[in-house]
C-alpha cells in the first residue's frame, strides 16, 4: 500500500508539471476567428502571419531544397522536413545556449529562467516539443540521411537533440519499430493500453507507470531481453542498452559535474517527465478504441484512430491507421489513400474524427466526453447512426479490454494477440461511496470542460464538403495554394 501511494504521488507530480508547462502553450493556435478558449493566447500571437511567411519562403525555396537533397537527405522527398528541422534547431540552440550561459555565469537557474526555457521547449501550441517528437519519429522509421551523416552522428534528433527532449537514444529505432509497430500496439508492446479502460483518469495514472518504463528505455530492454526473436535480444537490446547508458549514466555524469544537479533536473530530467505524459496520453487517443470482427480479431480501422482537418497534424501522423497499416503511404499521398478507405470506414464504423488534434482528442477520451466526440465523429455509412448511438458505441469501445491487466509490462514471449475481451470494469469513483451521486457530478464537469475546449476547435463540416485535402498538412499549416 505504501508503495502504491508513493507511486501515485510521484505520477501526480509528473502530471502536474506537464500540465503546468504544456497547457499554457497549448492554447496558442493558428490565426482563426474567435471560437472560445485559447483566444487570449491567439490574440497575442501577432507574429504568426510573418513567421508563417518566413517558414513558407524557406520551405518552398528550390535552392534550399536542392542543397538539402544534395548534402543531407538520402531521398529528395525528405527535404519536406528540412524547414521544420532548420527552424526547430535554431530555436532549440537559442534556448539551450541561453540556459547554459546563465548557469555558467551565475551558478544557478532562477525560477523565471526555468519557466521561460520550458515555454521555449514546448513552443507555440506545442510545436517545439511536437517537432522534436515528430522528426525523431521520422528518423526511427526512415533511412533519412546521407551516409556521411548516418555513419558519423547517426539520427541527429533521436540520439543527440533527444537527450534534452526526453528521448533515450535508439528508443525509436528499436522499441518503437520492433515492438510497437510489429505488434500494432498489441500485447507485448511497451505502450500497450488495451488491458485497461482508456476513458478513466485513475487508469491513465496507472498507465503512466508503463509510459515511464517505455520512455526510460528500461521497458524496451525488458521486452527485448525476454523476446524469443534473436534480433530483439541481440541487435535491438545492444543498441538500446547503449542508449540507456548514454542517457542515464554518461550524460548525467557530464551534466552534473559541469552544471550541477539542479540544472540536470530541470533541463534534462524534467523534459523526460513531460514526454512521458505526452506519449502516454496521446496513445490513449491514437489507440483508444477496440472492436472485434467475426473471428475475434481486432478491426484495424477502429483500434487506430484517424483525425482529419485538425489544427496540428505533423506530416500526416494524425492518420494513425495509415501510419500503422499503410506505412508506405507518404503523407502527401494521404488524401488519395483515404478516399480508398471510405467503404471500409463505412462498413466498420471506423474511428475517424474531424477538427481535432490528438492531444485534445485524447483528453476527450480520458474525460469520457462522448457527446463532444460524437459530434466530431465522421459517419460514412449509408444508414447514419444517431447521436446517442455514436455515444454508446464510443463508450463501449473505450471501456472494452482484450485481456486482464498485465502489470507494468505485458509478459513475453507472447502467444499472439488476445482474442477475448473483458467488459467487467466498474466505472465508479472511490468518492462515490462517501458522496452518493459524485460520479454524476464529475461526469457533468468533465463534459463541460471538454465542451469549452471544443469551442476553440474548427467548425463542424460534412465529409463531402470537407474532403480529404487538408489531411496532409505540415507544421506551417500553410496550404500549397
Amino acid at each position: 500500500d505504501l508503495y502504491r501511494h508513493i507511486r501515485y504521488i510521484i505520477l501526480t507530480i509528473v502530471l502536474f508539471v506537464f500540465f503546468f508547462f504544456f497547457q499554457a502553450e497549448d492554447g496558442i493556435r493558428d490565426a482563426q476567428e474567435s471560437r472560445g478558449l485559447g483566444d487570449v493566447y491567439k490574440r497575442q500571437l501577432l507574429l504568426q502571419p510573418y513567421l508563417s511567411l518566413v517558414y513558407d519562403t524557406v520551405d518552398k525555396s528550390e535552392a534550399m531544397r536542392g542543397w538539402a537533397a544534395r548534402w543531407i537527405y538520402e531521398k529528395p522527398k525528405h527535404t519536406d522536413f528540412f524547414a521544420t528541422q532548420l527552424f526547430f534547431l535554431a530555436g532549440a540552440a537559442a534556448s539551450l545556449s541561453s540556459v547554459f550561459y546563465w548557469q555558467l555565469s551565475h551558478g544557478e537557474l532562477p525560477w523565471w529562467v526555468i519557466y521561460a526555457y520550458n515555454f521555449a521547449w514546448i513552443g507555440f501550441g506545442g510545436r517545439g516539443m511536437g517537432a522534436a517528437y515528430s522528426i525523431t519519429h521520422k528518423e526511427g522509421h526512415f533511412n533519412m540521411y546521407k551516409p556521411w551523416i548516418k555513419n558519423t552522428v547517426g539520427n541527429f534528433f533521436e540520439n543527440w537533440v533527444g537527450l534534452f527532449y526526453g528521448n533515450v537514444p535508439y528508443n525509436f529505432t528499436t522499441t518503437h519499430i520492433s515492438i510497437h509497430h510489429r505488434l500494432d500496439a498489441g500485447r507485448g508492446d511497451t505502450l500497450y493500453n488495451w488491458d485497461m479502460p482508456r476513458c478513466c483518469v485513475p487508469s491513465l495514472m496507472l498507465y503512466l507507470v508503463r509510459g515511464l518504463a517505455h520512455c526510460t528505455g528500461f521497458g524496451g530492454l525488458l521486452q527485448f531481453y525476454s523476446s524469443p526473436r534473436k534480433r530483439d535480444n541481440t541487435v535491438c537490446f545492444n543498441k538500446l542498452a547503449w542508449g540507456c547508458f548514454v542517457y542515464w549514466v554518461l550524460a548525467p555524469a557530464v551534466c552534473v559535474s559541469t552544471m550541477g544537479w539542479e540544472f540536470y533536473f530541470w533541463i534534462m530530467l524534467q523534459p523526460g517527465m513531460c514526454m512521458t505524459f505526452f506519449l502516454a496520453i496521446i496513445n490513449q487517443g491514437f489507440h483508444g478504441f477496440i472492436s472485434f470482427d467475426d473471428k475475434k480479431e481486432h478491426v484495424k480501422c477502429v483500434t487506430s484512430t484517424t483525425l482529419v482537418s485538425g489544427l496540428d497534424d505533423y506530416f500526416g501522423e494524425d492518420d494513425h491507421m495509415a501510419h500503422h497499416h499503410f506505412v508506405g503511404v507518404y503523407y502527401k499521398d494521404l488524401p488519395d489513400h483515404q478516399r480508398t478507405q471510405v467503404q471500409m470506414w463505412a462498413d466498420e464504423h471506423a474511428s475517424v474524427f474531424q477538427g481535432l488534434d490528438v492531444f485534445t482528442f485524447a483528453v476527450y477520451v480520458v474525460l469520457k466526453a462522448w457527446p463532444v466526440m460524437a459530434k466530431r465523429y465522421m459517419d460514412f455509412s449509408e444508414k447514419k447512426l444517431s447521436q446517442k448511438e455514436i455515444e454508446a458505441m464510443l463508450e463501449l469501445r473505450a471501456h472494452r479490454r482484450d485481456t486482464e491487466y498485465s502489470g507494468i509490462m505485458p509478459a513475453v514471449p507472447w502467444s499472439g494477440r488476445a482474442k477475448t475481451h473483458v467488459e467487467t470494469y466498474q466505472d465508479k469513483a472511490l468518492l462515490s461511496t462517501l458522496w452518493p451521486g459524485f460520479d454524476g457530478y464529475a461526469r457533468a464537469m468533465q463534459t463541460w470542460v471538454c465542451e469549452k475546449m471544443d469551442e476553440g476547435m474548427p467548425p463542424l463540416s460534412t465529409h463531402e464538403k470537407l474532403g480529404f485535402d487538408r489531411c496532409a498538412q505540415v507544421v506551417s499549416q500553410v496550404s500549397d495554394e
